[in-house]
């Protein structure tokens, strides 16, 4: 589009990009994603939304991240419309034609938030508190905002788990601005990592090779991930039933995992050494709900360990340690 036609669209929406930063995109970019790359706390112009497909597609996309009911102004030559962004898909196509998204009314975007968060860390006019905290300082926190998300979870609550998961995207934002207030990281680093390994370990999504199944995924992840570790000069026994396997999990989810990596591997010998006991196996095989009889199974474990002063979590997490070391002394 030329300088002169974008200078009359501004000029139609009342528009100083000089007062407030607007984003502009083709239409085409943005049917090609699968999340709007919008910052939804500034307007947004988008251009040459010309076919009906494209409109409808366009439409499918902002939907992802903006409410049905966002105004969307359509602007065709000096025609001006707007509509619920729920109509969108109706709507005439023809050439030229320009959509306008005004931002939200309350502060929602990734990069505002990362901007409320440095400027509580900031030394000048920032937070007495929150200045001074560490990475060790709010790591009990975490771990409990992150029990909180599990508990919204399970209670499928999603008014709770949308507040818990704003809590817990707070301590990725926490954390970050510490590491870049000592100069060790930025945002922006987090983010190309996690960009990068989530293309890296789906090269059959954005590459060229086949996974059909999700143990074929699995597996592909394990071996890309074991290669991850050799490039960065990490030794350890990439064998190793707890490869990977963070020590610091609770000892029951620890011990699952670990008993999961064996069946996967075909290790059936290391996975044996904690068989259940016949009279446990039978209730289980002959329960309607398992996870209900397994449930009750480990309580009455729990309050065993209870009455017979033993640390439920430690004797899991030396079992765990014991089947580790049992098969890495077979291999």
């Amino acid at each position: 589009m030329k300088s002169l036609d974008l200078n009359s669209i501004l000029t139609q929406l009342h528009l100083d990009p000089r007062a407030h930063g607007i984003q502009i995109l083709s239409a085409r970019e943005l049917a090609d994603d699968y999340f709007p790359r919008l910052d939804t706390d500034r307007a947004a112009l988008i251009l040459n939304c010309d076919t009906a497909e494209l409109m409808e597609r366009v439409a499918r996309i902002l939907r992802v991240n903006y409410p049905a009911a966002h105004s969307v102004t359509i602007l065709r030559g000096k025609k001006i419309k707007s509509i619920a962004l729920e109509n969108l898909p109706k709507q005439r196509a023809a050439r030229h034609t320009t959509l306008y998204l005004a931002p939200f009314a309350h502060a929602s975007s990734p990069q505002t938030l990362a901007n409320i968060m440095a400027h509580l860390r900031a030394p000048v006019g920032g937070c007495p508190w929150d200045l001074e905290q560490t990475h060790a300082s709010i790591t009990r926190a975490l771990v409990e905002e992150t029990y909180e998300v599990i508990e919204a979870i399970s209670d499928n609550d999603m008014p709770h788990l949308m507040e818990e998961l704003g809590d817990l995207q707070l301590h990725v934002l926490f954390q970050t601005q510490i590491a870049r207030d000592e100069n060790q990281f930025a945002l922006s680093d987090v983010g190309m990592e996690l960009a990068a390994k989530l293309i890296r370990r789906h090269p059959h999504v954005f590459g060229a090779e086949q996974a059909h199944d999700a143990d074929t995924v699995i597996a592909n992840w394990e071996t890309i991930k074991q290669a991850e570790k050799a490039r960065k000069g990490i030794s350890h026994d990439a064998n190793a039933l707890d490869a990977g396997i963070p020590r610091e999990l609770p000892a029951l989810t620890r011990a699952q995992k670990v008993h999961e990596r064996a069946r996967r591997q075909n290790k059936t010998r290391a996975a044996k050494t904690n068989a259940l006991p016949e009279t446990a196996r039978l209730r289980l095989q002959r329960a309607h709900d398992r996870e209900r009889v397994l449930g009750a199974m480990l309580l009455e474990l729990a309050a065993y360990a209870e009455q017979h002063g033993i640390d439920a979590e430690r004797a899991l997490r030396a079992a765990t340690k014991n089947l580790v070391q049992t098969k890495s002394n077979e291999d």
